[in-house]
């Protein structure tokens, strides 16, 4: 490990700093006119799930209570017309003690007028942080962003101006958007991209040395997510596809090795079941499949992870287990 005021750190910080600086001068080809088509249609979209929303009656209610000034962009507005006009119940708290109407609030509310104001906000997110900030950022059709080294004492890299290392990528409709907008250098050149695969799990194996982690880290035919994703949501191997592995991953596992528990961990899954709108292989809704398991609420949930997570250190990684238990 390196250490920060180490000469190793130190020259990892200059040739880094000289590396990043080539990056910055080359810069990164960007399409603006596809940009700027797209920022267009974006326009649009708002306007359409707007004239949806002034048809509801919610919107109405809102009008009556705002008269000219209504603004379906305004926190303080929407906090009083959900929670004082129509009797729904805060789940969270800003900063400040007031209650919190963001994405989670109004997805748990559920009802079509707070589901179409998500969408309007997703399309203007896109629009005016992704899209504007690349217009904005762009000289001649290259972003040239700062990137950093001395900003953590890992040396992680960061980014400014724009943030490059921070583009969506998970939200589907927001990647497919903004993804498409970065070009190679040269017409005849490819992106690539290097992921050390299971780097968090072979880490933790040098130091545990968990038989049944090297075995899951060795053996091809074994993966350990597909497995934790068929304890966690009650699944057959071959009803796991991608999205539900993906969460089982994340969700699960990843939270797992870094320190967290279930408490945290399935009311995190319990809302990406519903973000990602997980289905099985053979196209039972996920929420559908664990209530026939007799899991309909989150507490039963909760109660299910807990067991799960004890299966997974005290049966699975118990060396492992042990090991952290003793750090």
């Amino acid at each position: 490990m390196i250490k920060p005021l180490s000469l190793d750190g130190q020259k990892l910080l200059l040739d880094g700093a000289i590396a990043f600086a080539d990056i910055e001068r080359t810069g990164i080809r960007v399409d603006v006119p596809y940009l700027k088509t797209q920022y267009a249609s974006l326009d649009k979209q708002v306007l359409e799930v707007e004239r949806t929303l002034w048809r509801t009656k919610e919107a109405k209610e809102w009008k009556l209570r705002y008269k000219d000034k209504t603004s379906f962009t305004s926190p303080t507005q929407l906090s009083h017309m959900l929670f004082k006009e129509w009797g729904h119940h805060p789940t969270k708290e800003t900063r400040k003690g007031n209650a919190s109407v963001d994405y989670d609030t109004l997805r748990k509310i559920g009802t079509p007028f707070t589901a179409g104001l998500l969408k309007m906000r997703k399309i203007i997110k896109v629009k005016d942080t992704y899209i504007l900030g690349l217009l904005k950022a762009q000289t001649g059709g290259f972003l040239h962003p700062s990137f950093h080294l001395h900003t953590v004492v890992s040396f992680r890299s960061s980014s400014s101006n724009p943030n490059f290392q921070n583009q969506p990528v998970r939200d589907p409709f927001q990647g497919n958007i903004i993804r498409r907008a970065f070009l190679p250098l040269e017409p005849g050149y490819q992106f690539g991209e290097v992921d050390y695969k299971g780097n968090e799990v072979v880490s933790n194996v040098c130091y545990s040395k968990d038989p049944n982690l090297i075995t899951y880290i060795s053996d091809p035919t074994r993966d350990m997510h597909r497995d934790v994703s068929m304890m966690c949501f009650i699944l057959a191997a071959k009803l796991i596809g991608k999205k539900i592995r993906y969460v089982g991953k994340n969700g699960f596992t990843f939270a797992e090795f870094y320190g967290s528990y279930f408490g945290n961990i399935a009311p995190a899954i319990w809302e990406m079941i519903d973000e990602y709108n997980l289905t099985t292989e053979d196209g039972i809704k996920l929420h559908d499949h664990l209530r026939k398991k007799g899991i309909i609420t989150l507490d039963q949930f909760t109660a299910h992870i807990e067991k799960v997570e004890t299966k997974f250190w005290e049966k699975m990684f118990p060396v492992h287990s042990n090991r952290k238990d003793d750090w």
